[in-house]
């Protein structure tokens, strides 16, 4: 069921005055929304070409730290990013969107 940008805009604006709304929002995504069939490809293709950005520059992230801004649902990238050398990554969010569910969901499809 797709649904229309205005609605979710209103759901949303609706939900931010609400309290634990960040609870009753996952709870729509695993029911209606994208988290009920989770799945990392988009993710994982985006570190992919983060990390061919890097190396076309010469950068290499193995033994470096990094910070991520905007973390989201699971840490896919840093995760992604850990597997290809990085040392240590802080993320970080203003809203807490991390599920244990799917970084457990994110690091089954990552092995």
């Amino acid at each position: 069921m797709k649904i229309k940008w205005k609605s979710k805009a209103f759901i949303q604006r609706f939900l931010s005055n609400v309290p634990r709304s960040n609870d009753i929002y996952f709870l729509g995504q695993v029911t209606v929304g994208r988290a009920r069939d989770y799945r990392i490809i988009p993710k994982v293709q985006q570190g992919i070409d983060l990390l061919s950005c890097l190396y076309e520059i010469g950068e290499d992230i193995q033994d470096r730290f990094a910070v991520e801004l905007g973390t989201g649902k699971s840490p896919v990238i840093p995760i992604l990013f850990y597997i290809y050398g990085l040392q240590k990554c802080c993320t970080y969010d203003v809203s807490r969107w991390l599920r244990e569910s799917l970084l457990v969901s994110a690091i089954k499809q990552l092995l």
